[in-house]
């Protein structure tokens, strides 16, 4: 009880000081509009940190960052974003720090209120919770991204479970080579390509059908990048109620290879999984076993609709998207062998 009263009045404290920095670098910025940043230090609290403002206006926090290995940037949200940067000007050392950024183009005060509280919780939960930096600030917006989730939408579909599992699978398959290919993971982010690292993608597709038949949700999905080789991991998923479902692949890879929780939900976030729904996912109709997977390389013989198949490249006027299916029977397929020695470059 004493703890979380010392706590909130850190918590309060630190909001109180927060607001004061604000207004002295604002004031340091008015009477001098010419330089292109502004920062003071905010060390008062036994938390070594910075603040500081550009000259458009945007807010900064940085902190000094003490575990590297499994930094993240993260640009997810609509107002905060988090980054690794370089500064010199703190301490006139290149040294690397989190930079927290505010981004509110219409200066609206109910952001910066929420942003001074996010930032009093972070310092809280540094001084109180004994973690690292980029710990506490990691783990503090995905509490609110908890919290802010306001309206619980449906479960994943069918297709959507069987996806996730095909993405899953294929996950795990990386990590026993280095767990940190955790982070080329991006499938659940909406990018290009469900993974990617050292210009190498992979684009991973699943059906319950039993022929090979992929159906491809863009034309972007199969356009490969420039100096990047691009490969398809296809899975032929079965029912089955002894099979895998997504909340015992989610226990393999975090048992197995040691990802923490709070990093598969940061990834799960866009996807609207939510690791409270697990007895909904382990119904048998979820639960799926693998009858084959083939794993290809997307080069110029492997059927696909990109930009460059159209007339100078350009999309007939009025297409707002396209969706097709393509038949993979009697493409060449990559060896065991091989897939383990193109997955163990993006490793390099």
């Amino acid at each position: 009880m004493t703890n979380n009263i010392e706590k909130n009045k850190f918590e309060l404290e630190c909001k109180l000081e927060t607001e004061k920095r604000w207004r002295a670098l604002l004031a340091k910025k008015n009477e001098n509009n010419n330089e292109p940043f502004y920062y003071i230090p905010f060390d008062n609290t036994n938390i070594i940190s910075f603040f500081a403002i550009d000259n458009e206006g945007t807010r900064k926090i940085y902190l000094p960052l003490t575990n590297q290995i499994n930094f993240k940037q993260d640009k997810r949200s609509a107002s905060i974003q988090v980054l690794k940067s370089i500064n010199e000007l703190f301490d006139k050392e290149h040294k690397e720090y989190i930079e927290i950024c505010c981004l509110n183009p219409d200066s609206s005060d109910f952001i910066y209120n929420k942003f001074n509280t996010l930032i009093s919780m972070i310092f809280t939960s540094i001084k109180f919770d004994q973690i690292d930096n980029y710990s506490a600030v990691k783990n503090t917006i995905q509490e609110w991204r908890d919290f802010l989730r306001l309206v619980k939408k449906k479960h994943l579909s069918i297709e959507e479970v069987r996806g996730l599992i095909g993405e899953l699978h294929f996950l795990n398959d990386l990590l026993a080579i280095d767990k940190n290919l955790f982070e080329s993971w991006h499938g659940p982010e909406a990018e290009r390509h469900d993974f990617r690292q050292n210009n190498i993608s992979v684009e991973v597709k699943t059906t319950s059908s039993k022929n090979k038949i992929v159906k491809i949700s863009s034309l972007e999905q199969l356009e490969k990048p420039n100096d990047t080789e691009l490969f398809c991991q296809f899975y032929q998923l079965e029912q089955d109620d002894k099979g895998f479902s997504i909340p015992s692949l989610i226990d393999k890879i975090m048992e197995t290879h040691g990802i923490s929780k709070i990093d598969i939900e940061r990834k799960l976030n866009d996807l609207n999984y939510d690791f409270n729904d697990r007895k909904y996912y382990e119904n048998e109709k979820y639960k799926f076993r693998i009858l084959n997977n083939y794993f290809y390389m997307v080069d110029d013989n492997f059927p696909k609709i990109i930009r460059n198949s159209f007339k100078e490249n350009k999309i007939p006027k009025g297409v707002m998207g396209l969706e097709y299916k393509i038949d993979i029977n009697g493409l060449d397929e990559k060896s065991i062998e091989d897939k383990e020695i193109i997955l163990t470059k993006m490793a390099k």
